[in-house]
């Protein structure tokens, strides 16, 4: 009778603590929990007329977000299939590529391996800067979302509207953010100065223009703020960059020649043994 009844309690320790795991769990995969930038919101001075509710707020939603292709969710799909299918290769299928950085795509060191069809567009005076654009007014299998620009993010205007301040973001994938992400930090940026206006009761409104993308260098910047953000005359542009340049091979110049993706993806798949022999 006792060790039946040491038995039924522990299953309903069990069962609890799992419930309360469980819950704690799904409480913080749906974003109750605290995040770790949450903890020092305290510690940052606010400007006048900033409350710290606005950081929990998200930006509207997008507007130009519409349905998948359904030939688009295909090609994800076959490339997918292909083996070489990280993140970045699956956007690959859905950007603008620059003829000029193209070349001759099949004896290309990275585009030479991507599956299924490239979409090409010819530069302003022929430069390889930037490799590529974002499909204008498109949502990707991936979940990005661009204008009639390419741009990530919302429409906007060319005309520039009365009372409206348009603010521009360059940079790399710290500026585009991952595709699957439903904002990027400059959309973030937008929403939060609107709700500073609003409470200031200020009649102007925030435009923001993310022209960022992923895997691109100072010069491919300098291109599109001056081929593509310039001609949309922006009151602030805001350059944030990372370490795309920083390469080993602009300080080692004997570095020996770099495998293609689909070689490091095979590498990868082989396993340690694997690769031995095939070294042999």
């Amino acid at each position: 009778m006792r060790n039946g009844l040491k038995n039924v309690l522990l299953v309903l320790v069990t069962v609890v603590l799992c419930t309360a795991a469980a819950e704690a769990m799904v409480r913080w995969l749906e974003g109750d929990a605290p995040s770790v930038a949450t903890r020092h919101l305290d510690a940052i001075a606010l400007a006048p007329g900033v409350q710290r509710a606005w950081f929990a707020e998200d930006p509207p939603p997008l507007p130009n977000r519409k349905p998948v292709p359904a030939e688009w969710r295909a090609l994800d799909r076959q490339i997918e299939l292909s083996g070489v299918s990280g993140a970045t290769r699956r956007a690959d299928a859905f950007k603008a590529w620059n003829s000029a950085f193209v070349g001759d795509p099949c004896k290309h060191w990275y585009l030479k391996d991507a599956p299924g069809r490239l979409f090409v567009y010819d530069p302003p005076g022929g430069t390889p800067h930037p490799p590529y654009r974002f499909l204008p007014d498109a949502t990707t299998p991936i979940g990005l979302v661009t204008n009639a620009y390419g741009f990530r993010g919302a429409p906007v205007p060319v005309a520039r509207q009365p009372g409206t301040i348009r603010i521009a973001f360059l940079g790399a994938s710290t500026t585009v953010a991952p595709h699957h992400f439903a904002w990027s930090y400059p959309e973030f940026v937008g929403n939060w100065l609107n709700l500073w206006a609003k409470a200031r009761k200020l009649d102007v409104t925030f435009e923001v223009l993310n022209a960022g993308r992923e895997a691109i260098q100072s010069p491919d910047s300098a291109a599109i703020m001056a081929n593509e953000v310039a001609p949309l005359a922006p009151d602030l542009v805001v350059y944030y960059e990372g370490a795309n340049q920083f390469e080993l091979g602009t300080i080692v110049p004997d570095l020996p020649p770099r495998a293609s993706y689909a070689t490091q993806i095979e590498r990868q798949q082989r396993g340690w043994f694997a690769q031995r022999l095939h070294d042999l």
